[in-house]
């Protein structure tokens, strides 16, 4: 069995759904490059002893770990000491302003330190873990084709899932009642649509069920 996968797709053709599926029917675990701001970020908030350990994991390089975690610090002293936030019944950080914008800080700063890659080297970073306790991983947000190629430097089997125009925007519209068109002219949604892969997955007339299937097939077969 496949235990690397990443996934690429334009909005709506269903990459946390299918992701989802496969951690339900084969226990995979689900690893998002953009969860990795929003873990540090919230890890700021309400661990910075906690989250020092997670960049010196995350980073290998220990003084730069360091230079991170100073940065990030001082960001967030500076600008979000006395920001309020909210919790769900869960205990997990609601998304108000404040937060939207610390993420927003939280993955600049670190762009600027570590690179354009930063964020996508985290995620590379977590799957290993995983996969060193024999747990198959999903990437479930590949957009960019730097993103593509670090996942697939490291054995990655990338799929992407394909939908024709006018069914996303039948999609969208039924989801969020508007489009828009400037979304989904964005680098993050067209930078990937003349790349090769390992499996495209024209998703326009299937099922979610008939998605997977081709899904699992690929994953299982030898």
């Amino acid at each position: 069995m496949k235990k690397r996968i990443a996934l690429s797709g334009k909005m709506t053709t269903g990459k946390s759904t299918l992701s989802q599926v496969l951690v339900e029917q084969m226990d995979f675990q689900i690893v998002s490059i953009g969860t990795t701001i929003k873990k540090t970020s919230t890890l700021l908030i309400d661990n910075p002893p906690l989250l020092f350990q997670y960049l010196k994991q995350m980073v290998k390089e220990n003084h730069k770990a360091q230079e991170l975690f100073f940065s990030l610090l001082t960001a967030y002293n500076k600008g979000f000491s006395h920001s309020e936030w909210t919790k769900n019944t869960e205990g997990k950080l609601i998304k108000n302003q404040s937060f939207r914008d610390l993420l927003q800080v939280v993955a600049t700063t670190g762009r600027n330190l570590l690179g354009e890659n930063v964020w996508c080297e985290f995620a590379k970073n977590e799957a290993f873990l995983i996969l060193a306790n024999d747990i198959p991983v999903i990437i479930d947000d590949l957009r960019i084709p730097s993103e593509k190629q670090l996942f697939e430097q490291n054995d990655f089997h990338i799929i992407r899932l394909d939908v024709e125009k006018e069914e996303q925007l039948r999609r969208i519209y039924n989801l969020y009642g508007e489009i828009d068109e400037e979304l989904l002219n964005h680098p993050t949604e067209t930078a990937l649509d003349d790349a090769c892969f390992d499996l495209r997955i024209d998703t326009t007339h299937l099922t979610v069920e008939e998605v997977s299937e081709q899904l699992t097939c690929f994953i299982t077969e030898r």
